[in-house]
Order: C-alpha cells, then structure tokens, then sequence
C-alpha cells in the first residue's frame, strides 16, 4: 500500500504525536489530519477484535477505520462504519479505494455520518486489564466454579488464528 498511498506510522515504530502516544489527546490531534485510521490487528481470528478499531468509535475521533482482522468483523462492527481490507482483493486495490473516498467529499462524510450514530467508552487497554482482574478476584472471592471447561488451544487453533508475516 505504501507504494501507492502516503501511510504516516505513529507509536513505537514511528512519529510521535505532541501528547504521549495512544493518549486521547494524541487520536483527537490525528483525526484532524488524517482521514483514515489502519487498525490492523496483530492476530488474526474470527471473533477477535482488540480495543483498537473500538476505540476510534470515541467522540471526536473523525477518521473512518480501515480493519484488517476478525474474517466475521461485518457481523461485530456496524456496517457503513469503517473500511474492511478483507473486501480488497489487494493492498493496491484497497489503497486505490481510499484515495478515492478521501477524495470524495460525499462517500468520506457518509461514512463519518454513519460511525458518529455509534460511541464507544474507547477503553484503554489498561482499564481493559484493570476490569479483568477485577473479574477474576470477584469470581476468586465468590468461590466460581465453571459449569465446562472448554481447551483454550484447542479453540484457537479450531479457529484457525493466525499471526500476519505481511505487515
């Protein structure tokens, strides 16, 4: 894709925004510059999703997410919301999408139209990890017992996970 669209990359392998990085403050100051938001996630299985692609559903968060993940995404995330690259039969098909929607004032806005109907609390993943252990101490506390036990590895490879090479 980069040999056919400008891609900036910010965190760890790339720029930094004025305020720490993954920061509200930081998505907010990028969404004024930047159209599209690549939320690519770093396995990819059905029914997988990170805090990534939710929290660009924040107020105020005005770029449309192009997702690469979860093959089932369509029945997770509204539809008309964001850009799945799965509909793309290759990464010049989808660049050569998105600079035709940015460049369309009527598509680009008909997407932000759709994705401002929906808000997301935009957990971080901190507060993702703060709320988990508090589940677990709760059930610990409560003396939870699991009515079955599934095998995890078993349901992961049954999903057939993978982690991508290509990015």
């Amino acid at each position: 894709m980069m040999q056919s669209i400008q891609i900036d990359i910010y965190g760890k392998c790339g720029k930094t925004c004025s305020s720490s990085w993954n920061s509200d403050k930081c998505f907010k100051d990028l969404s004024k510059e930047y159209k599209f938001y690549l939320a690519f996630e770093n396995s990819i299985c059905n029914d997988y999703v990170s805090e990534k692609v939710f929290r660009l559903y924040q107020d105020g968060f005005d770029f449309i997410p192009v997702y690469r993940g979860a093959s089932n995404i369509k029945d997770i995330l509204p539809n008309g919301t964001f850009i799945s690259s799965l509909d793309f039969r290759s990464p010049l098909q989808l660049a050569l999408y998105l600079k035709n929607v940015g460049s369309n004032e009527f598509a680009y806005t008909n997407y932000l139209k759709a994705k401002d109907k929906y808000f997301s609390n935009g957990y971080t993943r901190q507060e993702v990890l703060q709320f988990m252990y508090c589940s677990v101490c709760e059930k610990l506390n409560k003396k939870y017992k699991r009515s079955q036990k599934l095998n995890l590895t078993k349901w992961i490879v049954e999903k057939k996970c993978i982690i991508p090479k290509d990015v």
